[in-house]
């Protein structure tokens, strides 16, 4: 079913949880009248109580917006008073104290809107009745072509903006409505949103065997809500996004508190690395209401999900990690050090620090010690400090390393030896080759970045940090992403 809904059809699936209407309104006068700039009109779970008070929080965190030009108007109604809503706008209109009647360019039908749900990312408080997912929708109430030259170039209008302790009038309605109200728009709109009564709060993984993990899902959901269940579909990268496998999986009731119930869901799962999967909440009267996309193995402790970088800490500790690939130029002997003889040469402690790290980001990674070299009896190739390999996505790195500034020279040379191993070895495979160089220089300008050319990959003394950060959190395969795809933005 599609995640495309008319907030009719979404307000008579939910009306009986619905208790109050927030209609904020940012208002310009213009030639004596007031104009609406742009409107957010929420329907919220929330009583009329608690969403006037999270109003007052924001302009006590953000400050009054009082100015004879420019204000925020916010009116809280009751549910029960949506008719009367939707008929003024039907009509062409809304008043609002104060301020009088404010007319539209046309009659307009909110609730024919279509919207969507949107990926929702909450702060996982089980007990809070304001943290919902929304299904969002929105028009233009009114075409106003010189609406932004006065919001940008009206001096009283600025100053009093500026007086109140904003930046200008689009920061007062980001912060009080809610609001990306964007310059490039031509006229006012209407953001309207309604809460939808269930989300998924967490997601936990366990490892129930060496092959199996175990995800258990918790929801939230209105007391009075039932019939959910969620879908699960496996995916690969590789498998340009296409389900693998899905399954509908049951929900169990928890506990009841405030008013919200607790559901949960279990499943146990073969995966690995490069599978993410979605879960998807489903409501069985309106469909799809909440999702979420998951690589469960991200989601195990790091004890589980990496043995080899946390027992390699119990030998090295991580800060002397961070220094052996960040500054091998510089490292000292220390007291945690006991193989202090490899220091003598610290070129060579890179190269060995370097097969760690790769190790740690999950590819199998060989030190060529005394057998760098590819050459035949006629012609030296050059040499490969490290070879490391990614069985899942089938890809070989040909890896040099320096403590110097990269040598073009040598990339070159190394870019050579890629190409006769490609041809002579692995020309009619599927194995892919990229050449990486790994240097602790530091990256010389904003303009020269990650990549040379399409098989090259340079990472520079501040891309460390980033990757030691992706194994901590078990995004290694985000290392491999950057890799393979020259799109995507360096680490």
């Amino acid at each position: 079913m599609s995640n495309q809904y008319s907030v009719a059809e979404f307000v008579e699936a939910f009306k009986q949880f619905y208790q109050t209407i927030d209609v904020r309104v940012a208002l310009l006068k213009h030639e004596n009248q007031w104009r609406i700039v742009c409107m957010a009109l929420r329907i919220h779970i929330a009583s009329v109580s608690i969403i006037e008070r999270e109003f007052k929080k924001l302009k006590t965190c953000f400050g009054k917006m009082v100015s004879p030009r420019f204000r925020i108007i916010q009116r809280c109604y009751s549910f029960s008073e949506l008719d009367n809503l939707t008929d003024a706008f039907s009509k062409g209109y809304l008043i609002f104290e104060k301020v009088g009647k404010i007319r539209f360019d046309e009659k307009r039908n909110i609730l024919g809107l279509r919207g969507h749900i949107p990926w929702f990312s909450g702060s996982g408080n089980k007990a809070d009745s304001m943290n919902w997912p929304v299904l969002q929708a929105n028009l233009q109430l009114s075409a106003w072509d010189g609406l932004h030259q006065l919001l940008q170039g009206d001096s009283e209008i600025l100053r009093d903006v500026e007086v109140a302790g904003y930046y200008d009038p689009y920061s007062v309605v980001k912060q009080l409505l809610d609001v990306d109200f964007a310059s490039s728009t031509s006229g006012s709109y209407l953001w309207l949103e309604c809460d939808v009564p269930a989300r998924i709060d967490s997601i936990k993984a366990s490892r129930s065997n060496v092959d199996n993990i175990t995800l258990t899902i918790y929801i939230t959901a209105h007391k009075a809500l039932s019939n959910l269940s969620c879908n699960i579909r496996k995916k690969r990268t590789a498998s340009n996004g296409q389900p693998l496998q899905q399954k509908v999986l049951p929900l169990k009731l928890g506990k009841t508190k405030s008013g919200l119930q607790e559901w949960t869901g279990q499943l146990e799962l073969n995966t690995d690395v490069d599978d993410q999967f979605d879960i998807e909440l489903v409501y069985r009267n309106i469909g799809r209401l909440h999702s979420q996309g998951i690589r469960p193995l991200e989601l195990l402790r790091v004890e589980e999900r990496n043995p080899l970088f946390m027992a390699l800490q119990r030998f090295c500790p991580l800060e002397q990690i961070r220094d052996l690939l960040e500054h091998p130029e510089v490292i000292e002997a220390s007291k945690n050090n006991v193989g202090q003889v490899s220091l003598k040469n610290k070129g060579r402690l890179y190269e060995v620090s370097v097969q760690w790290l790769l190790s740690s980001l999950g590819l199998r990674a060989i030190w060529l010690h005394g057998y760098e070299k590819m050459k035949t009896e006629n012609y030296d190739y050059g040499s490969v400090d490290c070879l490391a390999y990614h069985e899942l996505r089938n890809i070989l790195l040909l890896v040099n390393c320096t403590t110097a500034p990269p040598d073009q020279h040598e990339i070159n040379r190394l870019m050579e030896l890629q190409h006769r191993l490609s041809d002579d070895t692995f020309k009619n495979t599927a194995v892919r080759l990229y050449s990486v160089l790994f240097t602790a220089s530091n990256r010389p300008g904003v303009k020269q970045g990650v990549f040379t050319n399409a098989n090259m990959r340079i990472f520079y003394r501040e891309d460390i940090p980033k990757m030691l950060a992706l194994v901590e959190k078990g995004q290694e395969i985000q290392f491999i992403d950057v890799i393979i795809n020259t799109l995507l933005p360096r680490l």
